[in-house]
């Protein structure tokens, strides 16, 4: 609704807020006193508690709103409707992950001039538009992937920005990661990356794998992560101090994550064993050549 009003700093405020609790792990139940109360007793006691942190899902919509309302997608049964509204401030928007109408995958990108919709491109074919303040792309024209290219036109009024992003901690490592990996692993991850990294190796020229090996990648990457985060400094935190306590509870909320990670994979492989076709007892076989190296 604030971009439909045109009230960008409002949903700069509301994002930079909301990034403030996640990077304090905050990202609970965050409500009471606009999120600066410090006493939540979900986060810091009780039955919920995991070293202090939990994650409530309706922290997830304040980010997913602030994408989805750079084009206000309005899915229809036999068409998408998109209303750019991207901030002034942003020249050139492009959004590398694609939507999805039904089977149809869009890209969208938008050279921003205005509130008025001036062209559109749909893999480089200008379309008509019926309207200057929205695009309707009628599913049954659609290609199977669409780079739509929006511009506009008509100037936006200038903008005050009062909020600035967080940046502690700036969730960049400070050591190469990849150098200390097996090293510095605590002992219940060491042997976990062992295996899914033979595998990974194993898993390079197998045919009709890339479900695993994207499974892998994923599992590998947390281990890696739970690296970049106690290499990291948290800061004081933003609402709730980062004490050796939270901080400890915060390193082991990402080594449960990289060990659930990998269990998960075991326990795909398993199901392959026992239930799969002769490709998936394949990927079966192969996991456990890479958990005997």
């Amino acid at each position: 609704m604030y971009y439909r009003l045109g009230k960008f700093e409002d949903i700069r405020r509301s994002a930079n807020r909301a990034m403030k609790w996640a990077k304090d792990f905050r990202m609970d139940a965050p409500w009471s006193q606009q999120g600066e109360n410090t006493s939540n007793p979900w986060s810091d006691s009780g039955k919920f508690r995991v070293g202090g942190v939990a994650v409530m899902v309706d922290n997830f919509a304040i980010p997913a709103a602030t994408i989805r309302g750079l084009f206000d997608c309005d899915y229809r049964s036999d068409r998408l409707i998109l209303r750019p509204r991207i901030p002034g401030s942003i020249t050139h928007y492009t959004q590398k992950v694609p939507i999805h109408f039904g089977e149809k995958k869009l890209l969208l990108s938008c050279s921003n001039g205005g509130p008025n919709v001036k062209s559109v491109k749909i893999n480089g074919k200008e379309i008509k538009s019926k309207s200057s303040d929205e695009v309707i792309l009628l599913y049954n024209d659609l290609p199977a992937e669409a780079k739509i290219e929006i511009v506009t036109e008509g100037g936006w009024p200038k903008e005050t920005t009062t909020t600035t992003y967080p940046t502690v901690p700036a969730l960049i490592p400070g050591k190469d990661i990849k150098a200390i990996v097996t090293s510095e692993l605590p002992e219940s991850l060491k042997k976990p990356y062992s295996v899914l990294s033979s595998m990974n190796k194993l898993l390079v020229n197998e045919p009709d794998a890339e479900e695993e090996r994207a499974f892998i990648v994923a599992a590998i990457k947390s281990c890696e992560d739970y690296l970049t985060r106690v290499s990291m400094e948290p800061g004081p935190g933003y609402y709730r101090p980062i004490t050796p306590e939270r901080k400890d509870g915060i390193n082991k909320f990402y080594e449960q994550a990289a060990l659930s990670m990998y269990n998960g994979f075991a326990n795909r492989m398993t199901g392959f064993a026992e239930k799969g076709d002769t490709q998936q007892k394949h990927l079966a076989d192969l996991f456990r050549k890479a958990q005997n190296n």
